[in-house]
C-alpha cells in the first residue's frame, strides 16, 4: 500500500487536529455546561451553608446571649427589689402581750401612804405590778394616805400607765375603774391619788399598776416604774 506523503499525513493530521478541537469545542460545551451547572449549584450550596450558618449560629448565638443577659438582669433586679423592700420594712414591733396578769403581778415591797416612803422597779414589755400602800401613822389626829406612781418610758418606745386600785383594807380589785396616766401617751406619765384617814379602821390599799406597751421596736428597752408613799 501506497503511503501518502509526509506533507499530506501532517496536513490530514492538521485537519484531524483542527476537527477533534473544533468537535471538542462542541462537546466541551456540554461538558463546560454540565461545569456551569455543577458549579452554580456548587455556588448556591456554599451560598446557602453561609446564609444557614449566618442566621442560626450568629443570631441563635445573638439571641441566647441577649436572653441570658435579660435573665441575668431580670434576676439582678428581682434581687435588689426583695432586699429593698426587706430594708424598707424594718425591725418587727415588740409584743405587746403581758408578761403576767393583773391576778398574778410582780409583787413590790410595800410603801407608807402617810409617813412616806419610796418603791422602784424597771423592766421591758408589758407587765402587772402590785404594790400594798399601807397605814402606819397611829397619831390619834390622824394623818392622811397618798401615793404616785410614775413610767418613765425608754426613748423610742411608747409605753402607757393604768392603776387599779382596792378598797380600803382590802385585798387587790382587778375590776376596779382604771386610773390612766398622764399626760397620754408621753415618755413620763403618772398618777396619784389620795384618801382621808378613818380612826379605828385599816386604811391601807392594794394598787395594781399595769405598765402596757403600745409601740415601739427596741424590745429590750427597759421602762422605769417608780411608787412613792405619802405624796
Amino acid at each position: 500500500m501506497r503511503l501518502a506523503s509526509p506533507w499530506v499525513f501532517g496536513a490530514s493530521a492538521a485537519l484531524f487536529v483542527m476537527a477533534c478541537a473544533h468537535g471538542s469545542t462542541i462537546s466541551g460545551a456540554g461538558g463546560a455546561g454540565g461545569s456551569g451547572t455543577g458549579g452554580t449549584l456548587t455556588g448556591q450550596s456554599g451560598h446557602t451553608g453561609a446564609v444557614t450558618n449566618g442566621t442560626t449560629g450568629a443570631g441563635t448565638t445573638a439571641a441566647t446571649t441577649a436572653d441570658t443577659g435579660q435573665t441575668t438582669a431580670g434576676a439582678t433586679t428581682t434581687a435588689a427589689d426583695t432586699t429593698a423592700a426587706t430594708t424598707s420594712t424594718g425591725p418587727a414591733p415588740c409584743d405587746p402581750t403581758p408578761s403576767n396578769s393583773c391576778q398574778s403581778p410582780m409583787t413590790l415591797a410595800s410603801v407608807s401612804g402617810d409617813n412616806g416612803g419610796d418603791v422602784s422597779t424597771q423592766g421591758s414589755g408589758s407587765q402587772w405590778v402590785a404594790v400594798h400602800v399601807t397605814e402606819d401613822n397611829s397619831s390619834i389626829f390622824g394623818a392622811g394616805l397618798s401615793y404616785t406612781v410614775t413610767l418613765t418610758s425608754p426613748s423610742g418606745m411608747v409605753y402607757d400607765l393604768s392603776v387599779y386600785e382596792g378598797g380600803s383594807g382590802n385585798g387587790q380589785n382587778c375590776n376596779a375603774a382604771a386610773m390612766n396616766g398622764t399626760p397620754a401617751g408621753g415618755s413620763m406619765q403618772s398618777v396619784h391619788h389620795s384618801w382621808g384617814d378613818t380612826l379605828g379602821s385599816d386604811d391601807s390599799r392594794w394598787i395594781n399598776i399595769f405598765v402596757n406597751l403600745q409601740s415601739g421596736t427596741d424590745c429590750n428597752a427597759q421602762w422605769s416604774l417608780d411608787i412613792q408613799g405619802g405624796t
